[in-house]
């Protein structure tokens, strides 16, 4: 099976917390026999596909390193710029996409966003939360809406959602 993670942060990142449980997360599916294919923003790893772009140049860029590599799993990691090009790739060519939040959020989105937030979450095979709090509270401050969640914590057994 063959896996793309999109992300914000990777190696030599600040991404901290999320850093840490996407290397875990790529280790434990290597070990498992996927074939792993990571794609970020922030970071430096040679052996795989970094984009240092802007939010918007990093989505298109990433839809190209995706149709390059043909995954049939995209999970993803990131705001809407890593969300958008796993659902654009789905539509495409077909795969499952998982979406993981690590972070809670600060502030409540714009309308307009939150239908274009909601319309790619909506799109989503799952959606994933490292905690059952980050989970309500995402809920409370976005007012977005999740029918498919799990709760993946740092950590604990590996059970994939797909």
């Amino acid at each position: 099976m063959k896996v793309a993670l999109i992300t914000n942060y990777w190696k030599e990142s600040q991404g901290g917390g999320i850093r840490v449980y996407l290397q875990n997360l790529v280790n434990e599916l290597a070990a498992s026999g996927a074939d792993i294919r990571v794609i970020f923003r922030e970071g430096h790893d040679p052996d795989e596909v970094g984009i240092p772009a802007s939010q918007r140049l990093f989505a298109v860029r990433s839809l190209f390193a995706l149709r390059d590599y043909g995954p049939d799993v995209v999970t993803v990691h990131g705001g809407w710029h890593c969300l958008f090009p796993a659902i654009a790739y789905k539509l495409l060519h077909g795969c499952i996409v998982v979406q993981t939040f690590h972070t809670e959020p600060e502030e409540a989105l714009t309308d307009r966003f939150r239908l274009f937030y909601q319309t790619l979450l909506n799109r989503c095979d799952h959606v994933t939360f490292v905690s059952n709090r980050l989970r309500e509270r995402t809920f409370e401050v976005w007012n977005l809406k999740f029918p498919r969640t799990e709760i993946t914590y740092a950590g604990g057994a590996l059970r994939l959602p797909w």
